[in-house]
């Protein structure tokens, strides 16, 4: 059993993790079953994909099994299991989150995470196009982290592929597409992010019931970060009304729905 993505990379950027990720070769049953063994309350909150949640009073951790992709439909694949923390790792997005790290407080990186982290890198594991086309939703986590982490500009052969694969966009729920822009517009480098995505033709694609009518024919930058459209509107006080905004499109379009 291993700690395993975001929180072994906070605790070596010096962060603080919000969430507990560990993976474990038992399979879910087995993971229920020593959990309650042990007075634990257990939440079966992604069986199907492997995942359990073990919640205690004041926290809780997600246990997923260790997995391998059979196939795979732009966001939810099918899944095997696996005994290897390797074949686990390949399947991840990016290389500094495949680290895992053990109770011993030893780290184990497959795909050279540690480099990238170090370098602040954002890195694909193996061909980003082909990553991307497995899970749409990693377009927006790409820029997420970029714009958490990155020092450099974008690779152009990532650029390439997600324009290449942009309109898969469109496959992942408004939820999960809203989710991710609130995540990206509390990140120190939102503003280029967004200037970058929107040069790619994504940001239709990510909130498409969106109307700023305020901001027509401004670029993303100006729509998002202007400090003269009506107001004296900060970039921080503009993200908030804009995340206001994506909120009453979501309720709107699940109550149409």
């Amino acid at each position: 059993m291993r700690l395993v993505g975001g929180c072994v990379r906070d605790i070596l950027l010096g962060k603080t993790p919000t969430d507990v990720d560990i993976a474990t070769p038992l399979h879910p049953e087995q993971v229920c079953d020593r959990l309650i063994a042990g007075g634990i309350r257990v939440i079966p909150t992604g069986m199907a994909f492997g995942t359990v949640t073990a919640q205690f009073p004041e926290t809780k951790y997600e246990i997923t099994s260790l997995r391998r992709d059979i196939e795979t439909d732009g966001r939810h694949p099918r899944i095997a299991y696996t005994d290897s923390y390797q074949e686990d790792a390949s399947r991840r997005d990016f290389t500094i989150n495949a680290l895992y790290q053990d109770r011993e407080g030893i780290l184990y990186d497959y795909h050279q995470g540690l480099q990238d982290l170090a370098q602040r890198h954002i890195r694909f594991i193996g061909d980003p196009e082909q990553r991307i086309h497995e899970d749409y939703l990693r377009i927006l986590r790409y820029f997420r982290f970029w714009s958490s982490i990155e020092n450099r500009q974008p690779d152009n052969q990532v650029l390439d592929a997600i324009y290449r694969q942009k309109e898969g966009l469109g496959r992942l729920s408004i939820e999960r597409r809203c989710q991710e822009l609130f995540k990206l517009l509390g990140t120190p480098q939102a503003e280029k992010a967004l200037h970058i995505m929107e040069h790619l033709e994504l940001l239709p694609l990510i909130a498409p019931h969106l109307s700023l009518p305020h901001f027509k024919g401004q670029t993303a930058v100006e729509r998002f970060a202007s400090m003269t459209v009506d107001q004296d509107l900060s970039f921080y006080k503009l993200s908030r009304r804009l995340t206001r905004q994506i909120q009453e499109e979501w309720q709107k379009f699940k109550k149409e729905t």
